[in-house]
């Protein structure tokens, strides 16, 4: 598996940026790892269900969820008025793999700006009719080539009857509102606004097109949005801020106090750290002497010199690929931000968690004292990239059309590292994110907005949302891990085993008794509620 991340200024900030952070490749596409870690500046971490391409995992599907307890024909028949044998009809049928646009409006404070053709997926193939369910998963920041998560296309559509909506974000893949936007175009479009009003649209025009009645009419067709990570965010605020619509909001590990800033911008790397060293005891501290090791090993190497060629090529760098300018501790810092990424990343598949994952296998190679730390980077980095050759730093250092950093002058999740982490300190400085936005986009970044738009740190009047969480994933801190006190109609569901919105991602032959549990309980728990929406429309 390739690690991703995203990077934007240069390498002088001497930190790894707050927006820099590794992204699941099922959330996102994944740009080049090594611009995150070796330009470092601005938008690493969050990624993590975060840049990397919407590539969709193929949907496999354990026997136990295609046949089992969920799915029973009682539980089928629990909502809506159309029996089952009613929806046959061909009309509903339709290939969830082939790909369908919508007329979306440019700019939905200007009504009048034009349409584009917006991207979505959808599976009718378990839809009862009017009367039952539609799910809306929320696009991420990047392309997207499927419908993402078969826990709710396959399992819960299957239970509800319902109809599943995977939509694209707009300026990712190929739904561009503006086919070459100017900087102020960015600004104003691309905004959380446009977004959730984006699906707000197609849900309603989607309504219309399945003959849903009016709400309170029996006909009525309850609305579920589903996402994760920044995806989850949105889900979260489209249930907030549109109750009339959205009917029962679900996010995965939607990190609502990383964008509510409501925490230490360090925890992201500390939890990675707690988590190391939970799985594989002593592993921080290898990472921690890798780090000393290799600083002062290549200190005093300077720029072209035969030692650099010949340090990169005991490292597992292609030699012929490193930039010019690069000196020994340039190089020194490239190789910690390699490790920096792929543990972000490969703690994200951390899911089942066993000595076959990767990110406890590159524990295991940093920890091997039996080699040197040369050789055990070089080990590492094969093991990670599944390749027995050495990295080259061009296949992973083009640029990229990529928006996520536009995105990010509205959310500005903030990360940096403490010295509580196996890696460098890096102190988090808003004044580097409010430049960015300002000289890229013209965007004044207000770390409050998301506050004063949507009121995010207040879910006290919410109803009907779910939030997920998992214990060993590096975001597990920056959401809610237990129940609101104040607020018993958010239903919280932690997994100890789980990582990033792993109920959601995963659907794998054998999953954790955590993991059961909690698909059981997400999906009992919205019966409750489409039963009493189905109650109120009768």
């Amino acid at each position: 598996m390739e690690a991703a991340g995203v990077g934007y200024g240069s390498t002088d900030n001497g930190r790894d940026s707050s927006w820099e952070f590794p992204r699941r490749d099922d959330e996102v596409g994944r740009p080049p790892i090594f611009r995150q870690i070796a330009i470092g500046s601005f938008c690493l971490a969050l990624v993590l269900g975060l840049i990397a391409s919407q590539h969709q995992r193929p949907a496999i599907l354990p026997e136990t969820l295609k046949t089992g307890s969920m799915v029973t024909d009682n539980s089928e028949a629990e909502i809506g008025s159309i029996s089952r044998a009613e929806s046959h009809d061909e009309y509903y049928l339709h290939d969830p793999s082939k790909a369908l646009f919508f007329p979306q409006i440019v700019d939905h404070s200007k009504p009048s700006s034009g349409t584009f053709q917006q991207r979505y997926y959808e599976n009718r193939n378990y839809w009862r009719g009017p009367g039952h369910p539609i799910f809306l998963i929320f696009g991420g920041e990047g392309p997207l080539e499927g419908i993402l998560y078969p826990f709710v296309s396959e399992v819960l559509a299957k239970r509800f009857g319902a109809v599943t909506l995977n939509e694209e974000h707009r300026y990712f893949g190929v739904s561009f509102p503006v086919e070459q936007p100017t900087p102020k175009e960015i600004a104003e479009q691309l905004t959380p606004r446009q977004t959730l009003q984006d699906v707000v649209n197609l849900i309603q025009y989607k309504q219309r097109e399945l003959g849903c009645g009016p709400r309170g009419s029996p006909t009525y067709c309850p609305v579920m949005t589903v996402g994760a990570s920044y995806a989850g965010l949105l889900s979260v605020l489209a249930r907030k801020t549109y109750p009339d619509v959205v009917d029962i909001g679900y996010g995965g590990s939607p990190c609502l106090f990383l964008f509510g800033h409501r925490v230490s911008p360090y925890h992201y790397y500390e939890q990675i750290t707690l988590v190391a060293e939970r799985i594989s005891p002593g592993c921080p501290d290898a990472v921690r002497d890798f780090v000393e090791d290799t600083q002062e090993r290549l200190q005093s190497i300077k720029t072209g010199s035969q030692d650099i060629m010949h340090e990169a090529k005991e490292y597992g760098i292609c030699p012929h690929t490193l930039p010019k300018d690069m000196d020994g501790p340039g190089l020194a810092e490239f190789l910690i931000g390699i490790t920096v990424s792929y543990f972000g990343n490969t703690l994200m598949d951390y899911y089942p968690p066993g000595p076959e994952a990767q990110f406890y296998q590159g524990c295991k190679i940093l920890q091997d004292q039996s080699q040197t730390f040369p050789e055990r980077i070089n080990a590492y980095i094969q093991a990670m990239t599944k390749k027995s050759q050495c990295l080259s730093i061009d296949e992973y250092d083009e640029e990229q059309d990529d928006l996520w950093g536009a995105v990010c002058c509205y959310l500005n999740p903030q990360i940096g590292k403490s010295n509580a982490t196996m890696w460098p300190p890096a102190e988090y400085h808003l004044q580097d994110d409010e430049e960015y936005c300002r000289e890229n986009y013209g965007i004044d970044l207000d770390p409050h907005y998301l506050d004063k738009e949507f009121g995010l740190n207040d879910l006290s009047g919410v109803t009907r949302l779910i939030l997920t969480n998992g214990a060993n994933d590096g975001w597990f801190p920056l959401s809610y891990t237990e129940p609101l006190r104040d607020n018993p109609d958010i239903a919280v569901f932690t997994m100890e085993n789980g990582v990033h919105h792993s109920e959601l991602t995963h659907q794998l032959q054998v999953d954790t008794p955590d993991v059961e549990r909690a698909h059981q309980q997400i999906s009992d728990q919205i019966a409750v509620w489409l039963n009493e929406i189905f109650q109120n429309n009768n």
